[in-house]
Parts: structure tokens; C-alpha cells; sequence
């Protein structure tokens, strides 16, 4: 089975926090050269000054982060009662969870060196721990509460505590509802997530649903309809499934575009979800009551342009399971819906080659007769096309007429059956009537002069065989 990728998770990495590292960084400099003003003994925030060393060089550099991390550690020793604590330990917190998340995303090819780096990060994130939990006690009140809530829970959620990580997102989401529109829709898509992992889906797919309700300009939404079919197909809410994923498909393959050429200008990662997507979709249509289901969902909400690969992915996953009844009937039904187009022939002409491969003879054969009905020369689809146009429909149409007449002539042979007979004598003359020139033409005529021969009708047979001693040259 298709296991979904695994979501983006969005990170809110405060970092307005964390521009203040570089100011830091530049008191700790100017302490050597400058007296600094005090308040009780203790330096505080109003006196660190500014300078050439910039908030975003600080934090883009490891050295700088490093080197603010040990400041603020050693500010809060040397100053554990001072008036600034609080918003050192948020600063020193934010910077303990991003360092951590680059190690892990960045550990060397070494084992060991591997292994230490997994270890410095997993400190970093209790460490963190502990700042949130304190700030959080201490200052119940504080502005940034929402903030702090969504990171603790992403520091818990890293040292695999999921449940506690769950837990502090469920307070964020039922106090901080508004608090910010960005963060609350990420907060919900990460707690969600964690539902996910947990397999608890009836619950992911409630969260998934809050952050779609939210509206497509929230920046998880389309990963968030992308894991709440998911969720619905786990629980084998195959319908409620595919409304997601055709959501999904809609917002990413607008009916303006082509879908092949718009899956091309997909960055891979998007074509990649969206491959998944039709996986997806597939396994769900096969689910349920497969080529059937397809085209009563076309027909409850309507017509799509990609659905022709709809049709396809679900033959192909049939293809790929064996199930060759399964198979063909998609490629009919896929047919019918394209009857007019020069597609549809050539999809009888595959279902005839999976009977033909499976040895499904009479099959074969009943797929044969509507196919020469619907294509022979006279018929209506050609009437703005050329035999040259489309040579394998008139290869296959000669073949298929002659296979009729030599399965219902053998049936005859075999039953003694009227209706037999009367079968192959049809299609033989059909045969001769379309193609007078063709190579097996002889063959063919001398075929129905014997039939003839065989059911003892003599005065019909004879002029058969005239007609192929002495019509078609020397043979």
C-alpha cells in the first residue's frame, strides 16, 4: 500500500528573538572598552549598545549563535535575580531549539561524530524545555505566551515526547486561537501531525480539517488537504478521502492549465505529492467499486481535464496486480467517456491485448464485435478522419473480423450450432466486403467456401470456390 509522505513541518523559529543575539554579542565587546550603567549591580538591556555587527550576520553564522548561547548562559549564572532573566532565558531557548534543529539536519556521514551530534542536540532541546516550562511559571502573562507555547512543543516533539508535545499545542489552540493566524494554522497542522504518527486518525483528521477551514492562503493548507485524505482513507472513508485529494488536484492543476504541461512546472517536490495524490486516488477508487465508482463520481461532481489519467493510474494498478477483467473494464469505461476521440480505439485495441495475454478467448471475442461496429468504415467516427490517419485501427479492425469468423466457424465445427453458422458466415462476408485487397483475402473467401461446404449447402458453396480458383489470380 502507498504510505503518505511524510508532511513539511513548519517551523516558527522566533526569530525577532533572535535578532537580539548580535546585539548581545556587541555588549559583550564593548564591556572590556566601556563602563556600563547598572541597576542594582546588574546590566540591563537598555545599556547594550549597537554596531556595525549586524542581527542577521549573528544568526546566520554558527559562531555567532554559539557564541550568544554562551553569553546568555553565562549572564543568567552571574545574574540569576536580574530584571532581564526572563527575556535572556526566551532568547537563549529560541537559540537553543534552532541550533539544535540545524545539527540534526546537517550530522556527518561519521557514526560516532553522528552520535555526539545527536547528543548535543537532544540537551540543547531539555534545555530549552526547562526555560519555557520556568517562563511560563513565572510569567503567566507573558506577551509572547502563544510563542513560547509552539516552541516548547516542537522541543518536546524532537526529544520524542509526543504526548506532552500534543499536550501543550491542544493549550496553544484553545487559548491562543487568534493570537496569530500563521502560528495558530501551524500549530493545528503540527498537532495534527502528531495524531497522525500516533495513528490516532479520526483526531488528525479533525485537525487537518480546522487548518483547511482556515482557507487556502494559510500556508499548510495544501498539505493539510494532502494528509486529510490520508487520515479519511486510513479509516477507510475511501469518499470522504477522495473529496480531499480532488480538492487537492483542483487548487494544483487549474482547468486552464494542461495537465501534463503543468506537472512539468511543478518544483519536484510538488510533482512528487502530487503523484502520490493520484496513488492515491486509485487505491481508493479500487476500494470501492472501481471504473464504476470513477465515473459516478464524474457524474455527482462533474468533468475533470486530468481525468482521463484517473481512468488510466487505476488500469495500470490493476495491470499491476493481475487483475485483468478489472483492468480492460476501465479502459472501456475510460472509452465510453472518450467515445468520439481517437483515443477510445486504441483503448479496445489494449483491452484486446490483456484478453489476448490472459487467454480470455471469449472475451476476446466479445470485445471484438462492438469494436468493428464502432469502427468499421462506414461508421460515424470516421467521418472527419482517414483510414491513414489512424493505420492501427484499420490493422486491428481486419484482424478482428477475421478472428470472429474462425471462432464462430470453429464453434460450429465443434457444436453443430445454427446460431454459429450464421455468425461466421456474417462476418466472413463482412471481411471480404471491407477488404477485397487485403493479403488474407484469399484465405479468408476459400475459409467461408468450406464452411459452406461443411453445412452442406453445395449451390452456395460452389460459386465460393470459383470465385477463389479463378478471381484472385494465380494463389
Amino acid at each position: 500500500m502507498t504510505r503518505p509522505r511524510t508532511g513539511r513541518r513548519h517551523r516558527h523559529c522566533g526569530a525577532g528573538r533572535l535578532c537580539f543575539a548580535g546585539v548581545f554579542l556587541l555588549w559583550l565587546a564593548g564591556c572590556a572598552q566601556q563602563p556600563v550603567t547598572e541597576t542594582n549591580g546588574e546590566p540591563t538591556l537598555a545599556d547594550l549598545p549597537s554596531g556595525a555587527m549586524t542581527a542577521d550576520t549573528a544568526t546566520a553564522t554558527g559562531d555567532g549563535q554559539e557564541r550568544a548561547i554562551t553569553a546568555y548562559r553565562d549572564y543568567l549564572a552571574s545574574y540569576p535575580d536580574s530584571l532581564e532573566r526572563n527575556d535572556i532565558r526566551l532568547r537563549l531557548a529560541d537559540l537553543l531549539v534552532q541550533t539544535a534543529g540545524y545539527t540534526m539536519v546537517d550530522l556527518p556521514a561519521d557514526a560516532d561524530a553522528a552520535q555526539r551530534n545527536r547528543s548535543t542536540a537532544m540537551q540543547r532541546y531539555r534545555e530549552a524545555i526547562a526555560l519555557y516550562e520556568q517562563l511560563l511559571r513565572e510569567q503567566p502573562d507573558h506577551p509572547e505566551r502563544a510563542e513560547i507555547y509552539y516552541q516548547l512543543s516542537k522541543a518536546y516533539e524532537e526529544t520524542g515526547q509526543a504526548a506532552q508535545a500534543t499536550a501543550v499545542l491542544d493549550t496553544l489552540i484553545g487559548q491562543h486561537p487568534s493570537a496569530n493566524t500563521r502560528l495558530y494554522s501551524d500549530a493545528l497542522f503540527r498537532r495534527a501531525e502528531l495524531q497522525f504518527d500516533a495513528g490516532d486518525y479520526a483526531a488528525a483528521e479533525a485537525s487537518y480539517l480546522q487548518v483547511v477551514g482556515l482557507g487556502s492562503t494559510v500556508a499548510v493548507y495544501e498539505q493539510s488537504l494532502y494528509k486529510l485524505g490520508w487520515s479519511r482513507f486510513r479509516q477507510e472513508k475511501y469518499e470522504p478521502a477522495l473529496e480531499a485529494f480532488f480538492t487537492l488536484l483542483d487548487e494544483k492543476l487549474p482547468p486552464a492549465a494542461e495537465p501534463v504541461a503543468r506537472m512539468d512546472e511543478l518544483a519536484p517536490a510538488e510533482q512528487e505529492l502530487l503523484e502520490d495524490v493520484f496513488r492515491a486516488i486509485s487505491l481508493s477508487f479500487s476500494y470501492l467499486d472501481g471504473a464504476d465508482s470513477i465515473n459516478a463520481w464524474f457524474a455527482r461532481s462533474g468533468p475533470r481535464h486530468y481525468e482521463e489519467r484517473i481512468y488510466r493510474n487505476l488500469a495500470g494498478l490493476y495491470d499491476s496486480k493481475q487483475l485483468y477483467t478489472d483492468a480492460a473494464t476501465t479502459r472501456l469505461a475510460l472509452a465510453e467517456r472518450v467515445a468520439g476521440s481517437a483515443t477510445a480505439p486504441r483503448l479496445y485495441i489494449e483491452v484486446m491485448g490483456i484478453y489476448r495475454q490472459a487467454g480470455f478467448r471469449e472475451r476476446l471475442m466479445q470485445t471484438h464485435a462492438p469494436f468493428v461496429e464502432r469502427y468499421a468504415p462506414d461508421s460515424d467516427f470516421w467521418r472527419e478522419r482517414t483510414p491513414a490517419e489512424l493505420p492501427e485501427v484499420t490493422r486491428q479492425l481486419e484482424s478482428s473480423l477475421a478472428e470472429l469468423a474462425q471462432f464462430h466457424h470453429a464453434g460450429y465445427l465443434e457444436a453443430g450450432s445454427a446460431d454459429s453458422y450464421r455468425e461466421a458466415v456474417h462476418w466472413y462476408r463482412s471481411y471480404l466486403q471491407l477488404f477485397p485487397d487485403a493479403d488474407r483475402t484469399v484465405e479468408i473467401h476459400l475459409q467461408l467456401a468450406e464452411l459452406l461446404y461443411a453445412r452442406g449447402d453445395d449451390a452456395l458453396a460452389v460459386p465460393e470456390y470459383e470465385s477463389v480458383a479463378y478471381e484472385y489470380g494465380e494463389h
